[in-house]
């Protein structure tokens, strides 16, 4: 995960689900007086989601110490890293083309966005309980509540910050 390309991977992620992010405001008309508007508004999206995940990497290696399970908590990181690359890769032919084709219906091309972005969000949620049961020392208590406070609770945070 400190290879120059995952390094490279980790920050073309940040800085295109930021894009996207501040292309969803544009086109929605989403204004706040905290976001601004303009490169302003693409920086704060880029801190906010470069520091929510690595809070979420910290808590992760938080619990993987205290919990003495830091090989299952490793796998699942790498795990977030490996599909948030590809998902920074799969997201920049729909920015692209919201960006550079006026004729495009913009509502379509972000809702194929959403659909990717779900999609890995749901796959990513899939490993998760894959590695998590994978483990035998592993509570199912434990990761239910995982999965509610570090994984749901922030995307129903972001919904509601969108609505």
């Amino acid at each position: 995960m400190v290879q120059r390309a995952s390094v490279l991977l980790t920050i073309v992620f940040n800085l295109v689900a930021a894009l996207f992010l501040y292309q969803l405001s544009v086109i929605v008309g989403w204004s706040s007086d905290f976001t601004g508007s303009g490169f302003s508004r693409f920086l704060i999206f880029t801190l906010a989601i470069s520091a929510g995940y690595t809070f979420k990497y910290i808590i992760l290696k938080f619990v993987g110490f205290v919990f003495q399970i830091d090989k299952a908590i490793t796998v699942y990181i790498f795990n977030i890293f490996l599909i948030n690359n590809v998902l920074g890769l799969g997201l920049l032919p729909v920015l692209i083309s919201l960006a550079f084709l006026p004729f495009i219906n913009a509502l379509l091309v972000v809702k194929i966005a959403g659909i990717i972005a779900l999609s890995a969000f749901i796959y990513s949620i899939i490993r998760g309980l894959t590695i998590g049961f994978g483990f035998p020392r592993f509570s199912s208590f434990y990761l239910f509540l995982y999965l509610c406070a570090l994984e749901i609770a922030p995307l129903l945070v972001l919904i509601r910050l969108i609505v």
